[in-house]
């Protein structure tokens, strides 16, 4: 499927055009209190000097579980899970359908004549027969993903382990207060940040055909230039960050 991916990006007119057309996305659980990963926990101790103690996970630590979806761009959209539902085809549809709205508001060069290409893993709800026969009906076209491989989905790699570092060794006291603190940090970050996740992908799938499959996170696969006309690299056009809907 890498190689399929690749193939249909070099085959297009304009490369850097059909990576802007990617609407990607994913979801994950976010906590109202992200612990301090072991990097972010470390400090400097003098010799014979006693290890600090580290604080447990607090008992009652609330979660809420966002669904992202962005483009070269910045943010498409965000949805969150209402308290007690659950990710199932039916829900997932209803997020599609919000996503096509949200392309329709802030994508509308990407609406006119469905001109992009959703691109989610092979969760059940992503692929279910309910889910495809709403994929259908609406003729979206879907970026297609390898099975079982989450550094191939630039939610997993790029958008989430960037959003909870600047989570992590913090509390928030209520699901909205979170909530509000997600959407200002994705809505900090610059279009650039977006784009250099996005061509991330790209890598990865030229780093997916080399390895012929395996896993490869960490080791050093050398990749092609794919983004360069007339001997020059090609430069994404920016766009500020939209509001969520």
């Amino acid at each position: 499927m890498c190689k399929q991916n690749l193939n249909t990006l070099c085959e297009s007119p304009d490369p850097e055009l059909f990576l802007q057309s990617i609407v990607t996305g994913d979801e994950t659980w976010i906590n109202t209190c992200e612990q301090e990963s072991k990097q972010q926990s470390l400090v400097w101790l003098m010799a014979n000097a006693p290890r600090p103690k580290k604080a447990r996970r607090i008992p009652g630590n609330k979660k809420t579980m966002l669904t992202l979806f962005c483009d070269c761009k910045g943010v498409v959209l965000i949805d969150w899970l209402k308290p007690k539902d659950k990710i199932d085809s039916t829900r997932y549809c209803e997020t599609l359908s919000k996503l096509k709205e949200a392309i329709r508001q802030k994508r509308p060069h990407l609406w006119r004549g469905f001109q992009f290409k959703v691109h989610h893993d092979n969760a059940s709800p992503h692929t279910s027969f309910e889910t495809m026969g709403k994929i259908n009906k609406w003729g979206l076209e879907i970026l297609p993903h390898p099975p079982n491989l989450p550094d191939m989905a630039p939610c997993d790699f790029g958008f989430f382990p960037k959003l909870k570092s600047q989570l992590r060794g913090r509390r928030f006291q209520t699901i909205k207060e979170l909530q509000d603190e997600v959407r200002k940090i994705l809505f900090s970050w610059e279009p650039q940040v977006f784009a250099d996740i996005m061509h991330d992908l790209v890598a990865r799938w030229q780093k997916c055909v080399q390895a012929e499959g395996r896993y490869f996170e960490g080791e050093d696969v050398q990749i092609d230039p794919l983004f360069v006309k007339g001997g020059e690299e090609t430069d994404m056009d920016s766009e500020g960050s939209e509001q969520d809907v």
